[in-house]
Order: C-alpha cells, then sequence, then structure tokens
C-alpha cells in the first residue's frame, strides 16, 4: 500500500465517519452541513500536515516522491516486457 493511498483511506474514512455520525444527530440541516463542512476543512489540514511530516522526515517533497514512484513504475515495466520476450 502506499503513502498516498493510506491518506486517501484516511481521508475517505474520515468523511465517512463524519457523515454518519451527523446523519444520526438531533441537529438540524443546517448545522449538520455548517459542522460537516467544518470538519472536512479540519481533516483537510491534519492530513496536509501529515503529508509535510513525512515528506520533511524521508527529505522528499511530494514532487520527488511522485518522480520516485513514476521510475519505479517504468522500471517495473520495463522488467515486464523483458519477462516476456524470454517467455517466448
Amino acid at each position: 500500500m502506499s503513502l498516498k493511498d493510506f491518506f486517501k483511506g484516511s481521508f475517505w474514512g474520515a468523511i465517512f465517519g463524519s457523515v454518519m455520525t451527523k446523519l444520526f444527530n438531533k441537529e438540524t440541516g443546517k448545522e449538520n452541513r455548517e459542522e460537516l463542512k467544518r470538519r472536512v476543512e479540519e481533516i483537510k489540514k491534519e492530513l496536509s500536515e501529515k503529508a509535510r511530516e513525512t515528506a520533511e522526515k524521508t527529505g522528499k517533497t511530494k514532487k520527488e516522491l511522485e518522480e520516485d514512484v513514476e521510475e519505479i513504475k517504468k522500471a517495473f515495466k520495463k522488467g515486464e516486457k523483458g519477462k516476456k520476450n524470454k517467455d517466448k
């Protein structure tokens, strides 16, 4: 599982939990929407901070990490092509 997938899962899990909580409470629709909007913004900030901390720990920026992933994908594809040629 990649770090990106982890953050996506965390984000959507938090959103789902927030939505379900709000659906079953006794506040008005307007209050629910306002609270949900506030919570989504809070979660986005938390995830952004975690991503920044992770980048600092690894010493790489998001762009550098994305470039690394692309290089790995290319190497993997190249390896797959080489394997197919050997199998023939």
